[in-house]
């Protein structure tokens, strides 16, 4: 399935907040930061500013630089938590999550090691399973992800999402465009559970 995206008409927004059920018995964590650097004097190379100067920035683009980018979503009623990371080379559902909900599963056919998500050093993903969800009233989707044990999120969107579904991310703003039935959507981060 082939998708072009005009980013000539104007986006459409999602409205918060929604009505959602609350998943109590899942432990919800916040994504931690990897393999971060922060550079004691960070450098800007143009020749229109001066290096190591950051006033340029506004300051809300500027505490964007380092965010993670996590949004709250709902999977058969249940609110979940949700992080969009190009850094990572698949889409995962937390194996909780599957349990929790008893979402269908079944076998990869080609199972693989995971490196760095959890506690452990080597993750085995032998599962996968297609996910139906929601963010925001107007994006609903389904996705396959493969099942592992996760506690930074219900789910992960890697490369293979923003491939498949065309998306274009604005770094600076730590916002996510994409197309659905022509109807151009903008995801933007959401710090707190919805209500």
């Amino acid at each position: 399935m082939e998708t072009t995206t005009d980013w000539s008409t104007p986006p459409s927004y999602d409205e918060y907040p929604e009505e959602n059920v609350v998943l109590e018995e899942l432990k919800l964590l916040t994504a931690r930061n990897f393999l971060q650097f922060h550079p004691s004097n960070p450098t800007v190379n143009s020749n229109k500013r001066k290096v190591n100067d950051w006033d340029w920035f506004d300051e809300s683009i500027l505490k964007q630089r380092t965010k993670i980018f996590k949004t709250y979503g709902v999977i058969r009623g249940s609110e979940c938590s949700f992080v969009m990371d190009s850094g990572s080379a698949g889409n995962y559902v937390s194996e909780n999550l599957v349990s929790f909900l008893n979402l269908s599963i079944e076998d990869l056919a080609s199972p693989y090691h995971v490196c760095w998500v959890n506690h452990e050093a080597r993750t085995l993903v032998t599962k996968r399973c297609l996910v139906e969800f929601s963010i925001g009233h107007r994006y609903e989707d389904k996705i396959w992800c493969d099942v592992m044990q996760m506690d930074s999120c219900h789910i992960l969107f890697g490369r293979p999402w923003q491939w498949d579904r065309n998306v274009y991310y604005r770094g600076c703003k730590n916002v996510y465009e994409l197309k659905v039935n022509g109807e151009p959507i903008k995801l933007f981060p959401k710090v707190e559970k919805m209500k």
